[in-house]
C-alpha cells in the first residue's frame, strides 16, 4: 500500500483553496439573494455550501453567514 503524507504547506494550501472556494459561493449567493426574503436566501446558500465535494454545512451557519453579510460585517472563514 502506498501512502500519501502532504506536507505541510500542501496542506495550508489546500484548506486556503477550500477556504476561497467557501467564501466565493458565500458572497456570490449572498450577493444575488439581497433582493429576497431571509428564508430563501438562507435556504440558497446552504444548497450550494453543500455542492462543495467533501464539506457539510448545516443551515444554521448558512443564516449566520447571510445574517452576517447582510448587516455589513466581515465574514470570517476558517477551514481546519
Amino acid at each position: 500500500m502506498t501512502q500519501f503524507d502532504p506536507s505541510e504547506d500542501g496542506m495550508k494550501s489546500f484548506l486556503d483553496h477550500i477556504g476561497t472556494r467557501v467564501k466565493t459561493t458565500v458572497d456570490d449567493v449572498v450577493a444575488h439573494t439581497a433582493g429576497e426574503d431571509l428564508e430563501t436566501a438562507v435556504t440558497t446558500l446552504h444548497l450550494a455550501l453543500n455542492t462543495i465535494p467533501g464539506l457539510e454545512f448545516d443551515r444554521a451557519w448558512a443564516q449566520e453567514a447571510v445574517e452576517t453579510l447582510r448587516r455589513g460585517d466581515p465574514l470570517e472563514i476558517q477551514v481546519g
